[in-house]
């Protein structure tokens, strides 16, 4: 996003549609005032600027946005890693388990 020197993106159509107009207003202002004799020069229009609360509002918006992400990540690997352990203890289980029935197995038959 390009950004002018007062923190505002720089929409190219906006902006051209901007210069058109102002050209167009001072058109019209320069016929006028030559037609009535009068070489009043009329001040620029210009278009309100973003303030900078509002810039540092949003960049504090995104801020929390990106960390509330992160967190929901973290939280998802956390509950991989608690599921992987609770699989790997599960199989410990089963192991031991199967072990157990082979010694008995074992001990019956001799």
């Amino acid at each position: 996003m390009d950004m002018d020197i007062y923190g505002e993106d720089m929409d190219l159509k906006t902006n051209a549609k901007w210069k058109k107009e102002l050209s167009q207003k001072r058109n019209m202002s320069s016929h006028d005032s030559q037609s009535e004799g009068d070489t009043k020069i009329e001040p620029e229009v210009v278009q309100p600027r973003k303030k900078w609360c509002s810039i540092n509002s949003q960049l504090q918006h995104d801020q929390v946005l990106h960390d509330l992400k992160c967190t929901r990540e973290m939280i998802v690997i956390e509950r991989e890693k608690n599921l992987l352990e609770f699989e790997k203890e599960s199989h410990r289980l089963q192991i031991e388990k199967l072990k157990l029935e082979i010694d008995i197995l074992t001990k019956k038959n001799s």
